[in-house]
């Protein structure tokens, strides 16, 4: 019977700490500018959680690995980008698809306009 009950606990830490992780991704920069902030929210939502930049600023051309983990089981999210440290001027990146991807590349089309695509 311990026996059961470990291999149980130990199945729900390994697959626990792998749904948190599912949200991790490499962000790119491509849009030939430097960001000085990122941020996460489900599509659904109206917040920003904390700034997931785990430097002060991600110059053109550089990546980085985003860790966060949530409770919210949705794919779909928004990306916010500060172009400066107030953060009044921002990019919002919509409806991206987190659970698919491992890295996302963020750039400026020639229109002036902010796109990204995946790598799976």
């Amino acid at each position: 019977m311990k026996r059961l009950l470990c291999t149980a606990v130990l199945f729900l830490v390994v697959f626990a700490s792998k749904a948190q992780s599912a949200m991790d991704f490499t962000f790119v920069n491509q849009t030939g500018e430097i960001l000085m902030g990122i941020y996460v929210s489900q599509s659904t939502d109206e917040e920003w959680g904390k700034d997931l930049l785990p430097s002060d600023v991600i110059g053109d051309g550089e990546e980085v690995k985003i860790t966060f983990t949530s409770n919210n089981a949705g794919c779909e999210w928004d990306l916010k980008l500060n172009q400066d440290l107030t953060g009044d001027n921002f990019v919002t990146i919509k409806n991206v698809n987190l659970c698919t991807l491992t890295r996302l590349y963020i750039y400026k089309t020639r229109r002036g306009t902010y796109e990204y695509r995946t790598e799976f």
